[in-house]
């Protein structure tokens, strides 16, 4: 393996049972671009992973066990052997770093001007993607959060450094 970016976004959870999980996990939501994003990635390069299907529309992000994951309550999530990384672009960067020279389709380094371009495009695009998903995938009412349970994640994730995707 090589360095990882400084950047990237790992956190220690409080959901203790992920650090004993072996191999790749996946929390994530099925109309989620974020996760199919890494859904996409983890195919390409034939890994085996465990998906854990996260339902945004009942507000399963917000529980206290997915928050002791996540304290942002955001989709997706990686466990590998026990390391969680989030945000996706920060997981697309570690399974390239992590599995890319024994993966099956050619992968760029990282350090690559071209990959680094494309995921800042895609970063761009982001928060347009998350609005319609919001607007048109998950229907209002489903979509507003009781205040309880707002409090239970609101300045939790206020520590962790990226940009919440």
């Amino acid at each position: 393996r090589t360095s990882l970016p400084a950047a990237m976004v790992f956190v220690t959870p409080t959901t203790t049972e992920v650090l004993q999980w072996e191999g790749l996990h996946l929390f994530h939501f099925e109309s989620s671009t974020c996760s199919k994003k890494v859904r996409t990635v983890l195919a390409l390069k034939e890994l085996s992973c465990t998906l854990h299907h996260v339902d945004l529309t009942t507000h399963e992000n917000k529980t206290e066990y997915f928050l002791g994951i996540n304290p942002r309550g955001l989709v997706p999530v990686l466990v590998h052997d026990g390391k969680v990384i989030l945000e996706s672009n920060d997981i697309v960067q570690y399974l390239d770093d992590a599995f890319g020279p024994d993966s099956p389709i050619p992968t760029r380094r990282l350090s690559d001007a071209n990959t680094e371009q494309a995921l800042s495009a895609e970063d761009a695009l982001h928060m347009a993607m998350r609005t319609l998903t919001f607007s048109f995938r998950i229907p209002s009412a489903l979509g507003r959060v009781p205040d309880d349970r707002l409090a239970l994640y609101k300045d939790r994730g206020a520590n962790i450094e990226g940009k919440g995707q």
